[in-house]
């Protein structure tokens, strides 16, 4: 869309229809005032004005203010233009309370409004607007600050000539002295009048006598000769337009594909690259300030000298050009950079080409500076008003995406650290349980056998009637503790899941469960290689986990138990014909500490970056399956060898 109205703006002439019947055509640059008796006649010369530059491909900026409302200024153009939301929606129409315009922190701010005007032009500009046509108004300002407001105007005057703006600036008849109106027609190009239906054109005389030499001119121009000169002229003006609207789709192609990136390293590469490709730099670089905004840090940088200057990082707050920029708080340009005997160079002594000129724009968000963005080059150059504007478009541009991406790395940093930390915590679980399950077996387990046999040999020196029946009594007790201490010890770490592996390990336990619940057990386990420790313990858990709910809540006849391994994955199902539960009401339970058996699956599947999923409901089956990513016994856990790499090149 944008590409579109670049290209209509190419061919277009440089006179716009101005959608005022007695003024006809515009050309560029013109700012003219517009008088105005009733509010009637206000609308009935703003509308058509809008509904010309909207048709015309013109991006349209009314700054609205009494006797007219912003929603009276919506409904008028939804009138004669219906299609005026489109155009709404697309940024073609802006309505602005002028107070937000001329007052934005409750007071009149008159300063920096013409570099307003220029960023409106240029934001305009580089979404592929013709231009800017603009209207403004506010009676309250001749009351307020007139002096200033007048030198104001005639500022915008200059300022916006051969520019692709124009500005209609409305004044109120009434209250207005003859001095006032006078004042105002001396510092526009000429003044518009419109009351009670009828109009009238006032203009300073030496505009009437260089109309009048323009007119003369052109009557001159009317030989083939003078044809062909124009015609060349255009040519020119043509191949201009062309080369500034390639340097804006330049402009578009580094913000566009840079914001499409999540990954802010790759982001900031084609960014920079692209950057320093469209303003024909030597370096272009992207410094962030440090958490304690005491030093600058290189983010990225391409272009001459970047591994050595990367290697000099991190910077103090006084090198040269981004700390004026970031002192500033705005775009800066510099045509002679300090030489390179200047202080401020001195973290940088070994640098072989010192930089001569540069231009730079802060990164900013919610009035906050947290980097720059600059280019450098080491010829001495005159950067252009219009080239620092594009650094800064880019800037405002790519500092969300930027500050986002950083705090998307932050976050996952924070992820990763919290999975190895849970996987530490679990393998300490397991080799805690694996040593405990060995004292019981070993230890207890002796200790009682040896009691048992003590007490079968006492039964058997034959003594008296009463004693031998307690004696049975009692070695059929060591016997039940006996049984319990190796549930515990199988509970705690089967040491089938050790010796044999996942498969035979899920097949023991689900038949010794059934044998214990009265269910009925169905298996669809494939036969599978060792798998890495960590995988066959945490998918030995879940199974053991799930099957003891089921046990616990679900009132289930049956359970269908499945292991299997396809495309890089291990897959872990079980599914029984129970009552269900509400799954949102259990992950809240585990959430407050009220049950640990989810939290814990949960826990176990993320830690090895696998998922959990759970379908149940009140009344009906429930089904867990648990997806892993593939590890065979020996290999190392994705992302370790990555982790080792960056900790070897992070070491001195």
């Amino acid at each position: 869309m944008g590409r579109d109205r670049g290209h209509n703006r190419i061919m277009a002439p440089t006179v716009r229809p101005s959608g005022i019947k007695p003024l006809g055509d515009l050309p560029w640059g013109t700012h003219f005032c517009h008088f105005y008796g009733t509010r009637e006649d206000l609308l009935e010369t703003l509308v058509p004005y809008f509904a010309a530059g909207l048709k015309g491909g013109e991006r349209c900026l009314w700054v609205v203010a009494d006797p007219v409302a912003v929603e009276d200024a919506r409904s008028a153009m939804e009138d004669a233009l219906p299609e005026v939301e489109r155009y709404r929606r697309s940024g073609a129409l802006n309505l602005v309370k002028s107070d937000d315009w001329y007052r934005p922190g409750g007071v009149l701010a008159l300063d920096g409004l013409l570099a307003r005007w220029d960023r409106e032009l240029a934001e305009a500009l580089a979404s592929g607007f013709a231009g800017l046509r603009a209207n403004a108004s506010d009676r309250r300002l001749r009351d307020e600050d007139w002096d200033g407001f007048l030198a104001f105007e005639r500022g915008l005057d200059a300022a916006i000539r051969g520019k692709h703006l124009i500005i209609a600036c409305s004044y109120a008849l009434e209250g207005s002295r003859a001095a006032m109106v006078l004042d105002v027609v001396e510092s526009h190009q000429f003044a518009l009048v419109k009351r009670h239906g009828r109009w009238a054109v006032l203009e300073p005389q030496e505009l009437r006598r260089a109309r009048a030499e323009i007119e003369r001119l052109n009557a001159e121009l009317e030989g083939l000769e003078e044809r062909a000169r124009l015609f060349e002229r255009e040519q020119r003006a043509r191949s201009e337009a062309e080369r500034a609207l390639a340097r804006l789709h330049a402009i578009q192609a580094v913000t566009e594909p840079a914001l499409a990136h999540l990954g802010l390293d790759e982001l900031l590469r084609e960014l920079l690259v692209r950057l320093q490709q469209v303003l024909g730099a030597d370096r272009a670089a992207v410094l962030l300030l440090d958490e304690e905004r005491s030093a600058f840090f290189v983010r990225a940088i391409a272009g001459r000298d970047a591994d050595l200057f990367r290697m000099r990082a991190p910077f103090p707050l006084t090198l040269p050009l981004a700390s004026d920029v970031v002192a500033a708080g705005r775009a800066l340009k510099f045509d002679e950079l300090p030489p390179g005997d200047d202080p401020r160079w001195q973290v940088l002594a070994d640098l072989v080409h010192v930089p001569r000129s540069g231009m730079g724009a802060p990164l900013r968000l919610q009035e906050r500076t947290f980097g720059v963005v600059s280019v450098i080059t080491l010829q001495r150059r005159r950067f252009s008003e219009q080239e620092l504007d594009l650094l800064r478009v880019v800037a405002d541009r790519v500092a969300p995406a930027i500050e986002r991406a950083r705090l998307v790395e932050e976050l996952g940093a924070a992820r990763e650290q919290q999975r190895l930390l849970s996987r530490r915590i679990l393998t300490a679980q397991e080799e805690e349980r694996r040593r405990i399950a060995g004292e019981l077996h070993d230890e207890l387990g002796q200790a009682l056998t040896a009691l048992k046999m003590q007490l079968q040999s006492l039964e058997r020196r034959g003594a008296a009637a009463a004693v031998a029946t307690q004696l049975h009594g009692a070695v059929a007790s060591v016997d039940q503790a006996m049984e319990k201490v190796r549930d515990l010890a199988l509970d705690l770490r089967p040491a089938v899941l050790d010796d044999l592996g996942l498969p035979a390990a899920l097949r023991w336990y689900a038949d010794r469960f059934a044998r214990l619940s009265g269910l009925q057990a169905h298996f669809a386990i494939e036969p599978l290689p060792r798998l890495a420790p960590e995988l066959e313990t945490a998918s030995f858990r879940v199974a053991q986990e799930a099957l003891t709910n089921v046990a616990r809540h679900a009132r289930a006849r049956s359970f269908w138990l499945a292991l299997s391994a396809a495309d890089g994955r291990l897959r872990l199902e079980l599914r029984d014909d129970g009552t269900g539960f509400d799954i949102a009401a259990a992950r809240e339970r585990a959430r407050s500490g009220a049950a640990m058996g989810l939290g814990g699956m949960e826990e176990r599947v993320a830690a090895l970056g696998g998922e959990l999923h759970l379908r149940s409901s009140p009344g009906r089956s429930t089904e867990v399956r648990a997806l892993f990513p593939l590890r065979l016994e020996g290999e190392p856990a994705a992302g370790d060898d990555e982790r080792r790499r960056d900790a070897d090149e992070r070491a001195p």
